[in-house]
């Protein structure tokens, strides 16, 4: 009986090892599950995060191009130095001319300041540290609607001063993101378009 006994215990003990082994690996396994969820949501978070600074900068500069083409009598648009549109814009009859550039970094200019001091282009800030994800502008584009390929007046002559004065806006941001692991950097773009109608050019040009 005796020697039973000690059999049954030497056999309870090797049980229970295994059982803590067994557990002991799937709390490993299912740590390491949710670390790799964590990761993944904060990576998403992070991609959003930035996403929403673009989303937020190419808006309110669209809306701020569109108003001072709208109110502008004169337009003029051609390929600048760095290869973005520069747009030259005159208000009254004087010879004093206002200028829009853009730049890959700074965002746009307005007069060679930031087009919107209280909304500076955030290449700079959270989750954009060591070249994580780099924020640059891919194009700026401001066509007139009479030159574009698709005019839709070519065979309408009255209809081109109106056309002569509205205009396409189109900029493109570009977001770059190195992932751990990975060599080359993955890119997605964010499209700003809206047609402006200029209606004080009009008026000039009537």
């Amino acid at each position: 009986m005796m020697k039973t006994r000690l059999i049954n215990k030497g056999w309870n003990k090797g049980l229970t090892l295994i059982e803590m082994a067994v557990v002991l690996t799937i709390i490993s396994l299912g740590g390491l599950g949710l670390v790799s969820s964590a990761i993944s949501i904060v990576g998403y978070y992070q991609d959003d995060f930035v996403l929403k600074d673009i989303r937020r900068y190419g808006s309110t500069a669209l809306e701020v191009i569109s108003q001072k083409l709208q109110t502008a009598k004169t337009i003029s648009a051609s390929s600048g130095p760095n290869g973005y549109d520069l747009i030259r814009l005159k208000y009254n009859d004087d010879d004093r001319t206002y200028s829009i550039q853009a730049t890959e970094t700074e965002g746009f200019l307005w007069q060679g300041q930031p087009l919107m001091p209280y909304m500076p282009l955030q290449v700079d800030g959270s989750y954009r540290l060591n070249g994580q994800r780099e924020i640059f502008l891919e194009s700026f584009d401001v066509d007139n609607l009479i030159d574009a390929e698709y005019n839709p007046i070519q065979n309408r002559p009255r209809l081109a001063p109106v056309a002569k004065s509205v205009y396409e806006i189109s900029i493109v941001f570009g977001l770059s993101t190195w992932y751990e692991g990975e060599e080359n950097a993955v890119t997605e773009y964010v499209t700003f378009r809206k047609k402006v109608y200029a209606y004080q050019n009009l008026i000039h040009r009537i």
